[in-house]
């Protein structure tokens, strides 16, 4: 039976594959900060950059009709709270 000599082919010898594993990492490597860099270049120009949008009148900061709405509610719900904290305010048991 003849007898299968192999070379130094790049299945057989670990070195090589080391060598293989290490130049793509380090091609990966070098992609990866590539597309990182060209990502913080963008969007540095992105926030640099002058609004796009015109801003016209500037809206009042504080609805007061709103803002008396929701004091009026917070103050029924705390007016309900002290009441079930204080407790059943109705005709008690006259069996205890």
């Amino acid at each position: 039976m003849k007898k299968i000599i192999h070379d130094k082919s790049f299945i057989y010898d670990p070195y090589m594959d080391w060598a293989f594993m290490l130049g793509i990492a380090a091609a990966l490597a070098i992609v990866l900060l590539g597309v990182g860099f060209l990502v913080f270049q963008s969007s540095k120009a992105a926030i640099s950059a002058p609004p796009s949008v015109a801003v016209g009148r500037k809206a009042p900061a504080i609805d007061a009709a709103a803002l008396s709405a929701v004091l009026q509610s917070f103050d029924a719900r705390a007016a309900a709270r002290a009441a079930l904290v204080k407790g059943y305010g109705g005709a008690g048991d006259p069996s205890l």
